[in-house]
């Protein structure tokens, strides 16, 4: 999910439900350079919540952080298609463009290895994830998406 704001219980309880039914919630950190622990549903321990790393391996400076935070991904000048036509594309920054890449990956390992619940393939996403690759990390987590393929 590319979307968040104030942090609101209900929301949380959304994402926590539907956790509980095998859902896993792959949401944006958010872009307000401020703790993702004020934000939902980023703050909510049952999301997969993804941070914006630059392609300098740091956490591109709007990008929200802390302990909420539980991956990096790159999501800075990312090629996205857009709405103005059918063929547009534009280059976007933000955690919004880090987010997809975790979903895939999420997608690619359910594929790969076999259905997972949301908790096995939240701890399955992090088990793989490289550590010491993040700087300017504002306590989150030094980790960042990776698929485990050897020779990448």
């Amino acid at each position: 999910m590319s979307l968040g704001g104030s942090g609101s219980a209900t929301f949380d309880a959304a994402v926590k439900a539907a956790f509980e039914e095998n859902v896993l919630s792959v949401v944006a950190a958010g872009n307000e350079a401020q703790d993702a622990n004020n934000v939902s549903p980023a703050r909510a321990p049952e999301t997969l919540c993804v941070a914006n790393m630059q392609k300098d391996g740091a956490r591109y400076v709007g990008s929200n952080f802390g302990s909420a935070v539980d991956v990096f991904a790159p999501g800075t000048d990312i090629v996205s298609a857009y709405y103005t036509a059918d063929n547009a594309a534009i280059s976007l920054t933000g955690t919004s463009m880090a987010a997809p890449h975790v979903a895939g990956l999420v997608s690619y390992l359910r594929g790969l290895e076999g259905p997972m619940g949301a908790g096995e393939a939240k701890e399955r996403v992090l088990q793989l994830a490289t550590a010491g690759r993040v700087t300017d990390l504002k306590g989150s987590p030094n980790l960042l998406a990776y698929n485990g393929a050897q020779g990448a």
